[in-house]
């Protein structure tokens, strides 16, 4: 006996559905089983608490800035120390009014420090965070003289009636021969030390 057309499309229909189901229970047995090895994968991973490594990497890190903090400390407890004695003394009573009234960098400033020179030669060769206390300049700095050396700056422009520290940083980029990274991080610094200071002040 055959089938009416209205059967077989049934028949048909639900075998069709059946093969294709069939194929889709397959895939997501197959997407199940990767998602299940991925997982474990992950898990595998996780059984490995990394908190350990990182608290002796926070204090390895705390140590190391203790140093620089200390090193820093220091530094600012005998900054310019040699400027009160002989022969700097001597030589800084003369000039230092005299240089308040003059532009950093101009000819007038360039010929008070030639005649300030058995002075500067002094200091210079007892202090590091000057550059010329190098053989090598500036290259021969680490970031603590640096650190000494920006506060420096800024701190000596507030000396001159005209000061500008910003002005300064580019000058002395001609006279040292730094690089522009170097000077955007001179001018960061300040920025940061501004900051604060105004922070401070409102407090």
């Amino acid at each position: 006996m055959r089938c009416s057309n209205q059967e077989w499309d049934e028949d048909g229909y639900e075998a069709d559905r059946r093969m294709h189901q069939e194929k889709d229970d397959a895939l997501t047995e197959e997407t199940m089983s990767k998602s299940v090895i991925k997982r474990l994968a992950v898990q595998e991973k996780v059984k490995y608490d990394s908190r350990e490594a990182t608290r002796k990497h926070i204090y390895r890190v705390g140590k190391l800035l203790s140093i620089c903090q200390k090193k820093l400390f220091n530094k600012a407890s005998v900054h310019d120390q040699s400027k009160l004695e002989s022969p700097e003394k001597e030589i800084f009573d003369i000039y230092t009014p005299k240089l308040k009234g003059v532009t950093y960098g101009s000819d007038e400033y360039k010929e008070y420090m030639s005649e300030m020179k058995v002075a500067i030669d002094h200091h210079n060769k007892n202090n590091r965070h000057h550059p010329e206390h190098f053989v090598n300049g500036i290259s021969g700095m680490n970031l603590m003289d640096l650190t000494e050396l920006i506060c420096d700056w800024k701190a000596a422009s507030e000396r001159h009636d005209d000061g500008d520290v910003y002005k300064s940083i580019e000058i002395n980029q001609e006279r040292f021969g730094y690089s522009d990274e170097l000077k955007s991080i001179f001018k960061n610094t300040l920025d940061f030390l501004k900051g604060v200071e105004q922070s401070w002040q409102k407090n």
